[in-house]
């Protein structure tokens, strides 16, 4: 459940409207901030199922850091700065150790717009 809070937090940031922005410069958006896609249910269950792989890790952290430009997640995260690198690191930190290298490299991959068409 951990390491589900950065993931939470992130959505939960991203989801604000525009006009809550007080550094903004006028310009209205229009559209609506992408919204990461719902898990997947455990057949048996009903309930929804966590992801606990590190490959399944890697894909969910790729999908939500590549929602927005490094600027909007870095934002969300509490930072001003748009180098992958340090979006990344802060993170994975919001993980349990056994994920943090994972979530690492798919946040990284997913802010460089690594393997999208």
């Amino acid at each position: 459940m951990r390491e589900l809070l950065p993931l939470l937090a992130l959505v939960f940031v991203l989801s604000l409207p525009a006009c809550a922005d007080d550094s903004s410069d006028g310009a209205e958006t229009t559209s609506d901030p992408p919204r990461p896609a719902a898990k997947a249910e455990d057949a048996a269950s009903g309930q929804p199922r966590v992801s606990e792989s590190p490959d399944e890790k890697y894909h969910e952290a790729k999908g939500v850091c590549g929602t927005e430009a490094p600027r909007q997640v870095a934002k969300g995260l509490g930072m001003e700065t748009d180098n992958p690198l340090r979006i990344a690191k802060r993170y994975a930190r919001g993980y349990v150790a056994k994920f943090q290298r994972s979530v690492f490299a798919g946040c990284l991959a997913g802010l460089r717009g690594q393997g999208q068409p």
